[in-house]
């Protein structure tokens, strides 16, 4: 790609913001405008069913021509926030309005339980919230255009896709399998931490690597992914965590996407892997109450133990199933939604009722590697579950996104100063994902993984435990980027086992 079509796609994507953003700003205009109406009765539920599938249209338009404008961004956060802000901010709370007549039952019997009109204020904090984080990607765009057109990098040289895959997976599977899961199943007594288990996920990114390196045509890269690939998923399927399902099932899509770079390919790939994720949701909710009830923990049980669990559930989905709760009801789309814990907040904040997280913000930012001694913070999400159930000993988490958080704790303030630097800092680590992507420098993945993991995931949980816990490990990985150059520099040393041609026609210049 050439500096004209760079600075093209630059400018193309810019364009797609702003178009997305001339039509959720108004759209969120109308949504506060509505929440703060009384309106005649029955009308708030068919606003509540209607303005989120004009959200969800825009923001699934802004990925698609992200998607198509620069293909580099579908690792970055330009392309996963609006695709995750259409998912929960959009679709997951249609299931108070669009669930089965059980899923709503349940919803009303909740502690969280929504009124219409409670429904309604929730779901406008959430587009306002969204919109501004988009604001500030958008003005990042607009400030920092080189960036963007250039992409933002300092490990230089391409390192072969297959051999640094294969080294991801052997090292991300021996930390993950024998390190890191028994740590945190509670196996060997020992603190596992953070920046160790991030690493887990090199397991991840090397079959993404090894995707792409058989979608450019490798037979070693194909034969390696199919003999290695299916083993892992089934790991990750006795972790009972979404999450690693997710990773396993996504990244070798979107590694593969780097290669052919065709969207309906990529939309095929991610819509089989919506499908198998939703339909694990039952199993993953299994898993964790057959461990809690043998264990007394969410983190206990061995892998034996777990694939007995597994097997079981196998045998019988339907009981399985039904011994979690989940039977009749659509639990994989209530689980969509946050809007419950953002109207809780929302009176939370009209009351004056005290929470303040961030004042220990910077235990997370210490990295336990310079405190040996630092206590294990369970999180915010214990505190506010008590709180929502007037359950002192309750151990489950509960989540408020962080525009229900920012909202919380500082009001309207919050939302308007806190949402535009989270879309700038998610700016900014896509310039670096779009010009690791360019370079080849894929020794930088691992940083790329985390900025995705930001980018999807931590907007659903809270500011310190979403955005600011995983920022030392994700700067550290970049403040290293010299020396990492230098060893993908290294491990390309030799005859590449992709050719020319090849590796020609998979980066598509």
């Amino acid at each position: 790609m050439n500096d004209a079509s760079a600075r093209h796609a630059a400018a193309r994507l810019r364009a797609a913001y702003l178009g997305a953003l001339l039509a959720l700003w108004p759209l969120s205009g109308l949504w506060i405008g509505l929440s703060a109406l009384t309106l005649p009765p029955g009308a708030a539920g068919t606003v509540n069913g209607t303005l989120p599938v004009l959200f969800i249209l825009i923001l699934a338009g802004l990925v698609r021509q992200v998607a198509r404008t620069m293909p580099e961004a579908v690792w970055s956060a330009a392309f996963w926030f609006p695709a995750q802000a259409a998912v929960f901010s959009g679709f997951g709370p249609l299931v108070e309005v669009y669930g089965t007549a059980s899923t709503r039952a349940a919803l009303a019997a909740h502690p969280l339980a929504l009124s219409p009109e409670r429904l309604l204020e929730a779901s406008a904090l959430a587009a306002v919230g969204v919109t501004l984080v988009l604001s500030g990607l958008w003005l990042h765009m607009i400030a920092a255009p080189r960036d963007w057109a250039r992409g933002r990098t300092r490990a230089r040289g391409t390192v072969d896709a297959l051999r640094l895959g294969l080294a991801f997976v052997i090292a991300g599977g021996a930390l993950k399998y024998l390190l890191i899961n028994p740590g945190q199943w509670g196996l060997t007594g020992r603190v596992v931490p953070g920046a160790v288990s991030n690493l887990g996920a090199l397991t991840d990114v090397g079959f993404a690597l090894l995707a792409f390196a058989a979608a450019a045509g490798h037979r070693g890269a194909r034969a390696a992914f199919r003999a290695l690939w299916p083993l892992h998923l089934a790991l990750s399927a006795l972790s009972f965590a979404k999450l690693d399902i997710m990773l396993a099932l996504v990244l070798p899509a979107i590694g593969a996407f780097l290669a052919h770079r065709k969207p309906g390919r990529l939309v095929i790939s991610l819509a089989l892997a919506g499908a198998l994720y939703t339909a694990a949701q039952p199993y993953v909710h299994h898993g964790r109450a057959a461990v809690a009830d043998a264990t007394g923990t969410l983190n206990g049980a061995g892998y034996a133990a777990r694939a007995g669990i597994a097997r079981d559930y196998l045998r019988d989905p339907g009981a399985g199933a039904a011994a979690a709760g989940a039977s009749g009801r659509q639990g994989w789309w209530t689980r969509l939604s946050f809007a419950g814990p953002q109207a809780f907040a929302i009176e939370a904040q009209a009351r004056g009722l005290s929470y303040l997280p961030l004042a220990d913000a910077w235990v997370y930012l210490v990295p336990r590697v310079l405190w040996p001694g630092k206590p294990v913070l369970p999180g915010p999400g214990l505190e506010v579950h008590r709180l929502v159930t007037g359950a002192p000993d309750a151990e489950s988490f509960l989540a408020l996104s962080i525009y229900g958080d920012l909202y919380w704790q500082f009001g309207w303030a919050g939302l308007w100063l806190g949402c535009p630097l989270v879309g700038w800092l998610f700016a900014m680590m896509s310039t670096h994902a779009i010009g690791a992507v360019r370079a080849r420098a894929f020794i930088m993945l691992p940083a790329v993984l985390l900025a995705l993991e930001m980018a999807i995931l931590g907007p659903n949980r809270f500011v310190v435990t979403g955005i600011l816990g995983p920022l030392p490990i994700y700067l550290a990985y970049i403040g290293a980027a010299g020396a990492l150059g230098w060893l993908a520099r290294w491990l390309g040393h030799g005859p590449a086992p992709i050719s020319l041609a090849r590796r020609r026609r998979a980066q598509g210049w």
